[in-house]
């Protein structure tokens, strides 16, 4: 393939193959340590056992185990004086993933949708992993050492060299 690309005269870099965002599953990018939080819980109760921070969402869980929805550190702010239950506060507008969805896939849903965590589920609907926009760029930033492409030195725009032409030195 990538000789035929050259004949067609498209500047080719390196040998084609599929990107591993594309081939890679989410299960490899998912963080497996995360709390999860009963849905009938009280808000206080979450507040004083749950690190929210770690993962950035917790999933909500209901009695069977099975995901209903999440809860973010800011959420656990509402209404904590009236000290509601979680599934009173939480949020449905989640995405939920499966582990051999690709990375690819993942990440778009979540740049659509406009989400940084995707909780991971089972085929049974129960939260066995969360993942973060932070985890999927560790991910690429793995595979970008893996493929040797070193990191190019940061220019800050002042210091770009400066590139002398072979036009007239000015207005005439």
């Amino acid at each position: 393939m990538t000789g035929k690309l050259i004949k067609r005269g498209l500047i080719v870099r390196q040998d084609y193959t599929v990107p591993m965002l594309m081939r890679g599953r989410v299960e490899s990018a998912m963080s497996l340590t995360f709390a999860v939080v009963d849905a009938d819980k009280n808000v206080q109760a979450v507040v004083r056992e749950v690190s929210p921070e770690a993962n950035g969402v917790l999933p909500v869980i209901q009695a069977d185990g099975r995901l209903v929805g999440i809860v973010e550190a800011h959420d656990l702010l509402k209404g904590i004086d009236r000290n509601p239950t979680v599934r009173e506060i939480m949020r449905q507008d989640y995405i939920a993933g499966l582990p051999n969805e690709t990375v690819d896939q993942v990440t778009r849903d979540m740049v659509v949708h406009n989400v940084e965590n995707i909780v991971v589920v089972d085929d049974e609907g129960k939260p066995i992993g969360v993942a973060r926009a932070a985890d999927i760029l560790r991910l690429r930033r793995w595979m970008i050492e893996e493929e040797g492409i070193g990191n190019p030195p940061v220019r800050v725009k002042g210091s770009l060299p400066h590139i002398a032409t072979t036009s007239s030195p000015g207005p005439a």
